[in-house]
């Protein structure tokens, strides 16, 4: 399949699951019901600095996810860092069978086309290859999804995200490794 094919037919997949309303109304309009906040659990990977903002909510629209926030790397050495281009979406049973997806920029969590009741993963296809110069930081924004037709309803408890990073020194080594994300899911106001 060409590379243009495969962006025309994930962009059509796109549209069609938002006409379809793939989004309950509960994912569409963030409520009162939950609270959620999240922590890196572990700040340094070698090189690399890892922080993250608080979530805030996503927004009105059925496409927009429940919420959001954003993770910042950042370079600790003095010589530049390639970072490969490892996006995704991942969802996550929890402790209590419930289930909560998360999604870099540019991916989604999706039912499968075989399986509407399998989640799979959608990115759209451009490279995000980034180099990171000594000292400097970039910022990727994660997406955080209750709700979706294959889903449990979400219940309170942890859930947690492995994020994959490949990167490369100057040496050329590439070092994979993930940013590990523990979501808490607590009860709303």
């Amino acid at each position: 399949m060409t590379r243009h094919k495969l962006a025309a037919l994930v962009l059509t997949g796109l549209a069609a699951a938002v006409s379809m309303g793939s989004h309950s109304a509960a994912s569409a309009q963030p409520s009162e019901e939950f609270g959620l906040s999240v922590e890196v659990e572990r700040h340094r990977l070698g090189p690399l600095r890892v922080s993250v903002t608080q979530p805030r909510n996503g927004g009105d629209d059925p496409s927009d996810a429940w919420m959001f926030h954003d993770l910042t790397i950042t370079n600790a050495t003095d010589t530049k860092i390639d970072l490969a281009d490892t996006r995704t979406a991942a969802y996550d049973g929890g402790e209590n069978g419930a289930q909560i997806a998360f999604a870099d920029e540019g991916c989604f969590p999706w039912p499968h086309p075989d399986d509407p009741e399998t989640l799979t993963v959608v990115c759209q296809e451009y490279l995000d290859e980034l180099e990171i110069p000594p000292g400097e930081s970039i910022t990727r924004r994660i997406r955080v999804y209750r709700d979706l037709g294959p889903m449990q309803p979400l219940t309170v408890g942890t859930y947690r995200f492995a994020r994959p990073l490949r990167f490369e020194r100057p040496r050329p080594k590439v070092r994979p490794r993930a940013i590990r994300l523990a979501y808490s899911v607590s009860p709303g106001r």
